[in-house]
């Protein structure tokens, strides 16, 4: 237990670092991959049996998501802020209705959007720094 508890506060003491000194393009990315590990986490537990935990990383993937969708600009002369937020949207509502009825399929579909997204925004990485 004792283990669990010190691996955990590390885990988020590195978080944390990494937060402090990142910019606001690196935070989104920090998202994406937190969004994308709670997912890869929830498909675990699934395979495990482990219903309680997979509702708990889907939970978070949820509010990882929310927080993504809370930092799109809509100040800008584009469609992208628009078509983002109805990505998410569209995620969010794939995952609640997960959480009443697990699909694999819904979370894998889910988690290959996450990965295409992350991918794209580490592409623009070397034209934001």
């Amino acid at each position: 237990m004792f283990k669990a508890k010190g691996t955990e506060l590390y885990q988020r003491l590195g978080l944390e670092s990494q937060v402090q000194g990142a910019s606001p393009h690196q935070l989104i990315a920090l998202l994406y991959n937190s969004a994308t590990a709670q997912l890869e986490q929830a498909l675990l537990a699934d395979s495990q049996g482990k219903d309680d935990v997979r509702r708990k990383h889907v939970a978070k993937c949820l509010g990882v998501i929310g927080g993504l969708s809370e930092s799109l600009n809509f100040d800008v002369a584009s469609d992208l802020p628009y078509n983002l937020h109805n990505l998410y949207l569209y995620m969010q509502g794939k995952l609640v209705q997960n959480q009443r009825q697990f699909s694999k399929s819904d979370c894998e579909e889910i988690l290959a959007l996450l990965e295409t997204l992350s991918d794209g925004w580490g592409g623009i990485a070397s034209k934001v720094n």
